[in-house]
């Protein structure tokens, strides 16, 4: 984290959080049934929906287990598309103690779509801005600081609906596969609490 040494002001912690569940069933049912000539039988359909699912949660660590040897004509340039097409929605409640109101923006990662909190960098890698192929700087919200004397400060992501994955990071850092990753499940209610440390220079150092 940063302090502005002069106004004692410190950035709130980003993070971004991974959902696990990625595909919407009903809308799978729903592409296989307006493309009726890419599936013969059952075992298609079958098949396509355990692609689409490890399409949508590929990683460095599980990309030997997309089945390429049955994707059905979709050229791969077209993956990003179709996962948008046929994601869950993730629809959390936010809230905080801070002044300034605080946001889930959706992100692209190497481990998925997930979803940023504080970040000044998640909208770069939104599927938005590279469908329309951008390169335009982006106007920011305001970064979330609070100060040592604000008092007890909080953010809470609620009605999470699925069990998922968090990592924190700074607001100019996205999460990445050897970053810590703390996973909960669905049911569970999760609480950080992060202390400010005064920290002083010894006398020597002044000098």
């Amino acid at each position: 984290m940063d302090r502005n040494k002069f106004v004692w002001n410190t950035s709130f912690p980003s993070l971004t959080v991974c959902p696990h569940k990625r595909i919407d069933d009903l809308k799978v049912q729903a592409y296989i049934e307006e493309n009726p000539a890419l599936f013969q039988d059952e075992a298609d359909k079958s098949d396509f929906r355990n692609f689409i699912l490890k399409l949508a949660n590929s990683s460095f660590d599980s990309f030997h287990e997309l089945p390429m040897n049955k994707t059905f004509g979709i050229p791969s340039s077209s993956y990003l598309e179709l996962l948008f097409d046929l994601k869950w929605n993730f629809e959390p409640e936010m809230s905080s103690g801070t002044l300034t109101r605080m946001y889930l923006d959706e992100t692209i990662t190497e481990l998925g779509i997930c979803y940023s909190v504080n970040s000044m960098i998640a909208k770069y890698s939104s599927y938005p801005y590279w469908r329309n192929n951008q390169w335009n700087l982006i106007k920011h919200r305001e970064k979330v600081t609070v100060h040592p004397l604000d008092g007890e400060i909080y953010a809470q992501i609620i009605n999470l609906s699925t069990s998922y994955d968090v990592y924190f990071h700074g607001a100019m850092e996205v999460p990445d596969i050897a970053k810590q990753r703390y996973t909960f499940p669905e049911s569970d209610y999760s609480t950080v609490e992060i202390v400010a440390l005064e920290i002083s220079a010894s006398e020597a150092a002044r000098e």
